[in-house]
């Protein structure tokens, strides 16, 4: 594998890092797999809701706080990879490699918990798909993070993320104006498929719940 091959395929791995957090971010709020403003039978929502917080909430503000430094994280990125900044570029991956790795670590304490209420938070994993780039000539890879949905899969894609940020500084070629995942967000509105909307949604939905109201 060459130099562009082994640069597109760590750029499918961020990829599918990324829609592994956009995906997971939002499990707080999720029962049997909806938002739990949308479950049909309210009171009972709001009852699960209440129990999170108050058994879960140290859980709860951790894990929203992860994600915010890791939205900010890929909007250094998006401005390194626009400016061809290799250097900062390296250090945003690296640091998404040990927020990804430590998400990870408080999903493993979550799940270890007993208590009244069902266990939420979500190991982030995403599908196989396939990532196009250009980068001085046509490359495809295909890549998928911890799709074994557990502690040790995130581990083992997080290390190689960090493997991929110790190469790109030695990269040349310009990054391509590519259509890339994290750089798809409008910046306006809850409703997008992106982290930044995802982690706004969570957060606001969990202030729905009483969560801060309860000094969490």
């Amino acid at each position: 594998m060459n130099s562009n091959e082994e640069e597109t395929a760590g750029l499918a791995l961020l990829t599918a890092t990324y829609e592994a957090l956009t995906h997971a971010v939002a499990s707080p709020i999720a029962i049997n797999g909806v938002f739990y403003d949308a479950c049909e039978d309210e009171e009972e929502a709001k009852h699960t809701m209440f129990l999170r917080i108050n058994n879960f909430g140290r859980d709860l503000g951790g894990h929203i706080q992860i994600y915010k430094r890791l939205r900010d994280k890929f909007y250094d990125v998006g401005e390194s990879m626009n400016i061809n900044h290799r250097g900062r570029l390296a250090v945003a991956i690296q640091d998404i490699a040990k927020l990804t790795l430590a998400c990870g670590n408080l999903v493993e304490r979550h799940l270890k918990k007993k208590l009244e209420t069902e266990c939420f938070l979500e190991y982030p994993f995403s599908k196989l798909t396939t990532y196009t780039a250009v980068n001085g000539f046509p490359g495809h890879a295909e890549s998928s993070f911890n799709l074994e949905r557990n502690l040790g899969g995130l581990i083992s894609d997080s290390l190689l993320l960090g493997e991929f940020a110790k190469k790109v500084v030695d990269g040349k070629t310009p990054f391509p104006r590519n259509d890339y995942a994290w750089t798809r967000d409008s910046a306006e509105g809850l409703i997008q498929e992106t982290l930044r909307a995802r982690v706004d949604l969570t957060e606001e939905m969990l202030k729905r719940a009483g969560m801060f109201e309860l000094g969490l």
